[in-house]
Order: C-alpha cells, then structure tokens, then sequence
C-alpha cells in the first residue's frame, strides 16, 4: 500500500523552508537501482492527472522520465530567460549579511535588520520559487518533464533529453550570469565540430590581407632609383648601406607592419566566424540543472534513499552514459568553493565515479566570461580563482540544511575522503583553469612571433642572395641566426605547453596551428609580402 503524508522538506542548496506537500513514503523509492531508459515519456500525459491530485512516487516519477534523460537544452533555457528577461534582470537591493532580497531597491533587511548590501538581478532561489514552481503546480512535475508533457502532446511521443553536461553551481548567483555563462559554455563546446572551418578562414583571411597589402605598397610607394657600379669594390660597403637605409630598412619595416594589421584583420574575422557558427549548433546542447531537473513539490525523491547519497538525483545524472562533462559555475564571489553540495558534485566525479564505475567525465571550470578550463576568461576572474585556491577549505563549507551536510560528510567517510583531499582536489581543477587561461593569452603571442620569426628569417635569405656580394658585411647574417633561434624557441614552447597542458592546450586552435600547420601557415601568410619586397627593390641592385 501507499502511505501519504505531509512532511517538511529541504531542498538540496536551497534556504531551509517548509512546504507541505502530498507524497509517497520515501522507502517506497529505495530499491531503485537504475532508471529505465527505453520507456517513453508519452505515459506522462496519462498519469499526470493522478500525480495533480496524489503525488507520485520516485519509482514512477523516474521510470517515466528517468535523470539521464532530464536535459534542458539551451534553445529551452533561452526561451525561458527570453520570456522573463524583465524580472529576471531587474535590480533589488540583497542583503549582504543573509542574502534576503527586500523587494525594493533599498534596505534595510527585514528579517536580520542589516544594513549592508547591494543591488543585484534576481537569483535562482527567486527564479524557482516565482517562476519554476508557479509554472509547474498544476502537474506538480519538474519544469523537465512539464516540457516532456508539451512535447508529447505536440510531437506523439518523447523520450526526453539525453544529458551533455552536470552543471555544478551556487543557487545565489543571478540568473542572469547563470545563464549567460551556460551559453558561452555551448558556443565553446560546440567549437570542436567547426575547429578546422574556422582555422582555414583565419589562415585565408590572413593571406588575402596580405595580398591586398602588398599590392598596396607597389602601387601607393614605387621604389625609388639607385645608380651604383658594383665593380667598385672600395665602395660595396658604402653602396651597401645607402640600400640598406634608402629602401631595404624601409620595406622591412612595413613588412612587418603589414604583417601585424594582416594578423588583427584576420583575428576579428575568425572571432566572427566562430561566434556565428557556433550560435547555430549551441542551440540543441543540454544541461542537467537540479532546479529544472528536480521536482520542486517533491524535494524527498532528489535525496538518495535512507541517506545514501549514490543513489540521489545528483549521482544518477552524473552516471548518464551521455554525460561529456561536468560544468563548474563559478560566480563573481567564487562561493561555489565554499558551498558543500557542489563540493560533493566535484568529489563524486572526480572520485566515485572512476573509482567504482569507471567512468571519468571532465571538470570543467566556466562562468559568464567563458570557458575557464579552456583558457577563455577575463583577468578579474584569474584573480578571484587563485584568491580562493589559497583560502578554500570544505570542512568549513556550507549547506542550507545540517542533515545534508551530515549526509555528504558521513559519505566521504565510507570513500575514505577526508575535507583536506577535497581541498587538494579543488586546487588541482582550479590550477588547470588558472593556467589554462595563461595559455591561451600566451598562443596569440606564439603565433604572431612565429610568423615574424618566420619573415625576419625569409628576409634574411632574400638579402643574403641580393647583396651576396658583400658578403662579409651582409645584414643577412644578423637576420638569419636570430630568425632560426626565434623559430626554435617558438617551436619549444609550444613543446613544452602542450606537454603542460594535454588537452587544453590541443583545445586551443592556436596551439592547433602551431603544432599540425606551422609551416604552411607562415609561407602562405608571408609569401605576398615577400614578393612585394623583392619586387619593390631597385632594378640596378
């Protein structure tokens, strides 16, 4: 039989309330082993009428929509957003102390009287109890399976959305960087399928570029004239100089300047170029975000059975067979470190998960200015992520409710984990991030000093063959061993940082370049400018 009742619940991360709601006995739930996946979710439209008015246990709530299958995908979090922009984005003053929000752009806070705050757009906590339960109360559903319910009743049938990242995050962070970061991570991620389109839209742009610039100088700056005998040998080393200061120092340096207006030209169009075909493929990624994914009226079937955390929404999200990654939200206050739930998150992929399920999806660090674990972030968040790595300490984190923290402790006691293990584990994916985003700024500079390298060296042996007749005093021979050492030293570092860095540095396309097409880049990139040199030198030299 089936024992309802009314109970007080506590949602995982979220402030400590009470709701009363009608719901089957927890132990019911507790031989759940794995969701079943095959079943559609068309059943959901003939039960739901059941679920309005009794509830519906976790057995059945999860067979019928299982959490490998609770995606949103960003189409859906956009329209979401989209439909609220409004009240999302509005400012109300938050209490600095608490973190109530007053409903007016003033303070002070009424429920602790503090004075100390600041004006902030509405954060998740308010998103779900204003917009996400109000939205789903009729069924008394996730938001998750209310959208499966309108797919099925507009497409037949749905099997729901299959997971492509856990997202790890802090519930008090505005909505807004929420979701803004959400979709700066699937333009990123999106990335891998367009990489080589992209590259050889830099690669061609920055040709072209050159080209035009090159055919420029011919025609804006004609080569002046210089009469010499070349079989006055006394005067080889003056005639030498006065070409050298007349034309060659000229055509150097505008080389090299057109050089580095043809590398922005060419940066900006494929930072374009990406942006546009990554927004179209971003669209159908999906997410598991617990506030959609849980069932706000029944927090009870989120928690693992009898407290066993392996069994809990979070740790069956994380086993989907789909899952590519797991995404660390990291707010402007970096309070995600400090908050014991995404803690445990990290633990148990970092962990659990390849220790006792082998399977090892990837941490990733992200937030509204991009992908940090890929090198993609401002320098304001470099700062605040080593500020925290230095101070982090999960025995002193926090969770809205004491029986969650004792939940996840007595969990990293049975995995023989202590707070200290976690902290050094925290540091690692933060260090990964920080250096990651040092790498990526380093790559422009690599690659514009690879081409250079490769021009000053190409400069040099031009030379060496047009004044070979002065030989001795051949600026050539100051051109050619430095250009060499520069190519060597760029080739090194590249080296050494992809050893450094694995995939983040394989990631980054400018590291792509360098590594698989460096020297087919650099010839084609400065090929024009070179035959706009040679062709602008003095006939007579």
């Amino acid at each position: 039989a089936i024992i309802y009742d009314s109970m007080t619940l506590t949602s995982p991360d979220q402030p400590e309330y009470e709701m009363k709601v009608s719901g089957a006995d927890t132990a019911d739930g507790a031989s759940l082993e794995k969701p079943l996946m095959e079943e559609s979710v068309s059943t959901l439209g003939l039960k739901h009428a059941f679920a309005k008015s009794h509830g519906r246990r976790r057995t059945t709530s999860w067979q019928d929509l299982p959490q490998k299958m609770r995606g949103i995908t960003m189409r859906e979090l956009d329209d979401f957003v989209e439909a609220h922009r409004e009240w999302i984005t509005g400012k109300l003053w938050r209490c600095s102390a608490c973190g109530l929000s007053t409903g007016s752009q003033t303070g002070p806070c009424f429920e602790c009287n503090g004075t100390e705050g600041k004006l902030q757009m509405k954060n998740l906590y308010e998103v779900c109890k204003h917009l996400i339960k109000p939205i789903c109360e009729e069924e008394k559903v996730s938001y998750v399976e209310y959208l499966a319910q309108r797919r099925c009743q507009e497409e037949g049938e749905s099997k729901g959305v299959a997971v492509n990242t856990f997202v790890s995050h802090w519930w008090g962070e505005e909505f807004a960087n929420f979701h803004a970061a959400l979709s700066r991570y699937s333009e990123n991620r999106c990335e891998a399928a367009i990489s080589n389109p992209t590259i050889w839209i830099f690669v061609v742009t920055w040709v072209v570029a050159s080209v035009i610039l090159a055919a420029m100088w011919c025609i804006v700056s004609p080569p002046p004239t210089v009469s010499y005998s070349p079989s006055k040998s006394p005067q080889a080393i003056q005639i030498l100089w006065n070409t050298w200061k007349e034309d060659y120092k000229r055509l150097s340096a505008m080389s090299i300047i057109s050089d580095m207006v043809a590398f922005a030209v060419a940066s900006f169009v494929y930072w374009r170029s990406r942006r546009i075909l990554q927004r179209r493929r971003s669209q159908e990624w999906s997410f598991w975000i617990c506030a959609f994914a849980n069932n706000q009226f029944a927090i009870d079937h989120a928690i693992g059975s009898n407290d066993n955390l392996s069994t809990s929404s979070f740790a069956t999200a994380l086993e989907a067979d789909t899952l590519m990654e797991v995404a660390v939200i990291v707010d402007d206050d970096v309070v995600v470190y400090r908050r014991i739930w995404c803690a445990f998150e990290l633990f148990y992929a970092r962990v659990v998960l390849p220790s006792k399920k082998d399977i090892s999806p990837r941490v990733v660090l992200i937030n509204k200015g991009g992908l940090i674990s890929d090198g993609d972030a401002p320098r304001t968040t470099v700062r605040k992520l080593e500020e925290a790595m230095r101070s982090v300490k999960t025995a002193e984190a926090k969770a809205s409710s004491e029986s969650d923290l004792r939940a996840i402790m007595e969990e990293m006691r049975r995995e023989e984990a202590t707070p200290e293990m976690l902290d050094e584990l925290l540091r690692l994916i933060s260090q990964g991030g920080v250096g990651a985003v040092k790498l990526r700024r380093k790559g422009l500079e690599l690659m514009f000093l690879f081409s250079l390298s490769v021009l000053l060296c190409t400069l040099g042996v031009t030379e060496f063959v047009l004044f070979r007749r002065s030989l001795y005093f051949n600026v050539g021979w100051i051109f050619l061993p430095v250009s060499f050492l520069m190519v060597g030293l760029m080739h090194r570092s590249c080296q050494r940082m992809l050893a450094k860095f694995g995939l983040c540095a394989q990631r980054t396309p400018v590291f792509y370049v360098l590594r698989q097409r460096s020297m087919q880049v650099a010839l084609l990139v400065n090929s024009p400018i070179l035959i706009a040199v040679i062709c602008s030198l003095p006939d007579e030299a």
